[in-house]
């Protein structure tokens, strides 16, 4: 695989639960924004999570791009979908986007980007691959969509779809260990594989 700007870039298939209802989404390649009927974010409505023992102030700071309420919650919501240590997935973030917590952050050595670096070939396909199993039409986001992104928006329409979808692809019911969650954006086929 291509490389971030730590390492290797991010391999990945994802799924994930089926939003209530899809709004029509529309996307030209490189015509800049995403744009829908209504709104982006309503059309991948993800349902509550499940009760964490995490608050938002329990991880706000953490690193230094995690300085509002918003970006922790929605790390501990991202958490709770995948079964995940919400600290380690903001780990996983700062690592994967060299300490930035920026939707755009570019490898320059290969075609990732983003919070958890989803290049052309693998990681984006993969999110369409999530949507069309969700009936949702599917979209391979730019590098100008991404950027235009909040971080928020890139944790709901990107960074849980991708975790899904690499879930269900790897026969993960959560990515409950540090080794499977960063396994499952680093090299999935080493998700269990025994460390020792």
């Amino acid at each position: 695989p291509e490389s971030s700007p730590t390492g290797p870039a991010t391999e990945t298939e994802a799924e994930g639960q089926a939003p209530k209802e899809a709004e029509k989404v529309s996307e030209e390649p490189g015509s800049g924004p995403l744009t829908t009927t209504t709104t982006t974010r309503s059309a991948l409505q993800f349902p509550a999570p499940a009760a964490s023992k995490f608050r938002p102030e329990d991880i706000q700071g953490a690193f230094k791009w995690l300085d509002t309420e918003s970006k922790a919650q929605s790390v501990i919501d991202a958490a709770a979908r995948v079964g995940a240590d919400p600290l380690a997935l903001a780990a996983l973030i700062d690592y994967e986007s060299a300490h930035t917590g920026s939707t755009s952050k570019k490898n320059p050595k290969s075609t990732a980007r983003g919070l958890l670096q989803f290049t052309k070939s693998k990681g984006r396909p993969a999110i369409a691959d999530w949507m069309e199993a969700q009936g949702i039409p599917p979209i391979l986001y730019t590098d100008e969509q991404m950027a235009a992104m909040s971080f928020e928006e890139q944790m709901e329409l990107m960074v849980v779809p991708y975790l899904e979808q690499t879930m269900k692809q790897r026969g993960a019911k959560a990515l409950d260990t540090n080794q499977k969650l960063f396994m499952a954006v680093r090299l999935p086929s080493a998700m269990f594989i025994d460390p020792d």
